[in-house]
């Protein structure tokens, strides 16, 4: 049976190419200047980064397949985007992955929250084992020197 160990989201990964070992640069909070906008529009947020989730399971003879979705939720509750993907795990005990974000939305209300829901999927049913938030903090833009 295939189990999650752990979910993060970073902007980067770093793997030693000696010992396996990964170094993850993690994201807890994103800042950003405050966008202008028409009323009722998305701003996108140019940043790139990845949920790093590691797997595991007793036995690494057999090959198995398993499906995961990452989910983006905005504040307010709403799906933002969904994206499955299978993984076959094969001849090993231990498989991270990655699932790449390469973009933050922002929406109108610029609220300071959004979440990455990541389910695994057993039998029929999606099963939650990654609830990761992240903090976006809109930084006021600063008057102008010059009084403009």
């Amino acid at each position: 049976m295939i189990k999650h160990a752990w979910t993060v989201f970073c902007d980067r990964a770093l793997t030693d190419n000696d010992s396996n070992n990964l170094g993850l640069f993690t994201v807890e909070q994103i800042s950003f200047p405050s966008p202008e906008r028409a009323d009722g529009d998305n701003v996108i947020l140019p940043f790139s980064g990845n949920l790093v989730s590691l797997w595991y399971r007793d036995s690494p003879e057999d090959k198995q397949e398993f499906t995961f979705r990452v989910t983006a939720i905005s504040a307010d509750g709403s799906k933002i985007a969904e994206t499955p993907s299978t993984v076959s795990f094969t001849g090993k005990k231990r498989l991270r992955t990655f699932a790449r974000i390469p973009f933050i939305p922002i929406p109108p209300t610029i609220s300071c929250n959004m979440r990455f829901i990541v389910d695994f999927k057993q039998g029929d049913s999606w099963i939650t084992v990654a609830d990761i938030p992240l903090e976006l903090v809109p930084i006021p833009s600063a008057a102008s020197p010059h009084g403009e």
